[in-house]
């Protein structure tokens, strides 16, 4: 057999190799990156309703703890927050807690490279 013809054989090969492994990973690549879009939306939703939530006149931990916010990042904020967010204290501090809140919060959104 001459090369020219085995050459283009050889070629033809690759070229439907190729094209297979494209049309099998392409779809798993799309998924991938709608993947990733759907999560960081929906952590800038989090973020954005948080701000919402916590951001102007001081709550008071009771309200803190029942917001439908706090529950989505409840699992994100540090333990020691967490705590002192689910602390049974009658009064006291809140302005400071809700402070820290929001620290955490733009903390969160710079770990989540939301910024």
């Amino acid at each position: 057999m001459s090369e020219a013809p085995l050459a283009a054989i050889i070629g033809g090969i690759a070229g439907a190799i190729t094209g297979a492994i494209t049309s099998l990973l392409s779809p798993w690549i799309h998924w991938r990156i709608e993947k990733r879009r759907n999560q960081a939306q929906r952590q800038r939703e989090i973020i954005d309703e948080a701000r919402a939530e916590f951001f102007g006149s001081p709550q008071r931990r009771e309200d803190i703890r029942q917001g439908k916010s706090y529950a989505a990042m409840r699992h994100h904020l540090s333990p020691e927050l967490v705590a002192e967010i689910e602390r049974n204290r009658v009064s006291g501090g809140e302005a400071n807690l809700q402070q820290r809140l929001l620290e955490e919060i733009a903390a969160l959104e710079k770990k989540w490279n939301l910024v």
